[in-house]
C-alpha cells in the first residue's frame, strides 16, 4: 500500500515568509542512486526496492536485470523457436517470473515470505539503526503485513525515529498521518518538502494554493518538483499557466528541466522492467477475470441445492399453476 497519497490539508494558519522552507525552491539534485547502475532512483516508488539485506534501495531495472541474466538463454531459443507465434519478449517475461534470484547487490538470499523481511528489518533497526527500514516496517505495522497486528501506534513511532534520524520520507508519513493535526500535519510537511521529499513539495503548494495563501510560493514549489519530474506538479504548472499565472519563458524552463531529469532516469533496463511489470499486473488482472468466470457454474449449483432444499422450486412451481 502506498501511504504517499496527494491529499489537501485543513486551511494552515498564514505564516510569515521567513518561515518557508526556502532551499526547496533550488533544484532537487542530491536525489539517491541506484547503487548497481548508479542512476539516480526513479521518483515513482514502486520503481524501486528496498533490500531488506543490505539495506540498499535497488532500481527495478536491476533487479529485473538480475533475474533476466540468471535466466538459461538455451531454454528461451528452444521455446522461441518452438512457438515461432508467439512474442519472443513475453516467453522472457513468464520465464523471469518463475526465476528467484538473490539481492542484486549483495547476493544475499531474498526472504522467502513477509515474516522472514520483518525479522530482517528488525535486525536493521536494532544493529544499524537504519531509518529506511524503519519506514518498512513502519508500512507493515499499518497494514498488518508479515504476521504483525496492525499497529498505528507503534507504526508512528518508528516514523518519529526515523524522522528525528533525518529521513524525508517519514516526515511525509507523518504529515499524511496527522491529518487530524492540521497544525502538526503542516509542520511535518513542511519539513519534508525542506528535506526534498517531492511529494511533500507538491502537497503543500496545492495547499498554499488551493487556500490562497501564498500564489506565488505555491507556484514556485510545483516548477521546483516539476522540474525533478513529478507529473502531478507538472499538470499544476500547466494550468498556472493557461491561468495567466505563469509565462511562456517559466513553462519553457520547466519543461526543459523536467524532460532532461526524465531521461537521466532512464535505461534500457528500467524500460525493460517497466513493460515486464506491466506485463504481470495484467495476468493477474486476466487470472482474476478468469477465476470469476470459472465460478460462476459453482455458484449456480449452490443456488441450485439451496432451493432444492428450501423447497423453493415447488413454490414457485405452485404459484404458476394457480
Amino acid at each position: 500500500t502506498t501511504h504517499h497519497q496527494l491529499g489537501y490539508l485543513t486551511p494552515p494558519m498564514s505564516e510569515p515568509v521567513a518561515d518557508r522552507p526556502l532551499s526547496i525552491l533550488q533544484p532537487i539534485e542530491s536525489r539517491a542512486e541506484c547503487p548497481i547502475c548508479m542512476l539516480p532512483l526513479p521518483l515513482e516508488e514502486q520503481q524501486s526496492i528496498f533490500e531488506s539485506c543490505c539495506g540498499k534501495i535497488v532500481c527495478r531495472g536491476c533487479t529485473v536485470a538480475s533475474k533476466r541474466a540468471a535466466i538459461d538463454k538455451s531454454v528461451l531459443e528452444n521455446i522461441t523457436r518452438s512457438h515461432p507465434n508467439m512474442n519472443a519478449e513475453l516467453i522472457e517475461f513468464q520465464l523471469i517470473a518463475n526465476k528467484h534470484t538473490p539481492c542484486a547487490f549483495c547476493r544475499t538470499e531474498r526472504p522467502l515470505n513477509p515474516s522472514e523481511t520483518v525479522k530482517r528489518l528488525q535486525v536493521r533497526i536494532d544493529r544499524f539503526n537504519d531509518p529506511i527500514a524503519m519506514n518498512q516496517l513502519g508500512d507493515y505495522l499499518i497494514d498488518g503485513i508479515g504476521g504483525l497486528k496492525q499497529d498505528k501506534k507503534k507504526a508512528m513511532a518508528l516514523y518519529k525515529r526515523s524522522y528525528d534520524l533525518g529521513s524525508p520520507e517519514a516526515a511525509d508519513r507523518l504529515s499524511y498521518y496527522n491529518a487530524a493535526n492540521p497544525k502538526l500535519k503542516s509542520q511535518y510537511l513542511k519539513e519534508g518538502a525542506k528535506r526534498g521529499n517531492i511529494n511533500s513539495c507538491v502537497e503543500l503548494g496545492a495547499n498554499y494554493r488551493d487556500y490562497g495563501i501564498d500564489e506565488e510560493y505555491a507556484k514556485s514549489l510545483m516548477m521546483t518538483a516539476a522540474k525533478a519530474g513529478d507529473e502531478e506538479a507538472m499538470r499544476i504548472v500547466w494550468i498556472y499557466f493557461r491561468s495567466g499565472y505563469l509565462t511562456k519563458g517559466e513553462l519553457e524552463a520547466t519543461l526543459k528541466a523536467k524532460q532532461a531529469a526524465s531521461i537521466e532516469v532512464k535505461s534500457e533496463n528500467r524500460e525493460f522492467a517497466k513493460r515486464f511489470h506491466a506485463n504481470s499486473r495484467c495476468r493477474r488482472k486476466d487470472f482474476a477475470s478468469a477465476a470469476w468466470l470459472c465460478s460462476l457454474p459453482l455458484l449456480a449449483l449452490a443456488f441450485s441445492i439451496y432451493c432444492i432444499k428450501q423447497g423453493l422450486f415447488e413454490q414457485f412451481k405452485g404459484s404458476c399453476s394457480h
